[in-house]
């Protein structure tokens, strides 16, 4: 049995103060439009401490070519870009391009956007 999520502590005040700017996220996408993007490699790190002092352990980081920052992989992620190259193999995701979005949408009962991935050629 999985452990249960712990309750958060609710945030009403402006976003990027609670976002770890070293890593990509949607707000970095809105207003860009689709970008096309080419995967260098696929890292997991034992821990990582975010600048908001919370730690995810065993984190997945995903680096682009020509991309100072990378994205912490989520499972939608690993799924889109597995369905977009044809193989969850991410040793085969190397040098292959992906389109990244920022996606509008209703999550956790709020409206926002979210990062998302297809194909190159999709629009």
């Amino acid at each position: 049995m999985s452990d249960p999520i712990p309750q958060g502590e609710e945030i009403t005040d402006k976003i990027t103060k609670h976002l770890d700017r070293r890593f990509i996220n949607s707000i970095d996408l809105v207003g860009e439009g689709d970008v096309v993007v080419t995967i260098d490699r696929v890292e997991k790190l034992k821990s990582i401490t975010f600048e908001n002092k919370n730690t995810e352990a065993n984190p997945i980081l995903l680096y682009f070519a020509k991309s100072p920052k990378p994205l912490v992989l989520r499972k939608i992620h690993a799924s889109q870009i597995s369905s977009a190259l044809g193989t969850p193999n991410v040793g085969k995701w190397k040098g292959r391009k992906v389109t990244m979005y920022a996606e509008a949408g209703k999550w956790f009962g709020k409206q926002q956007h979210a990062v998302r991935f297809r194909t190159e050629e999709a629009k």
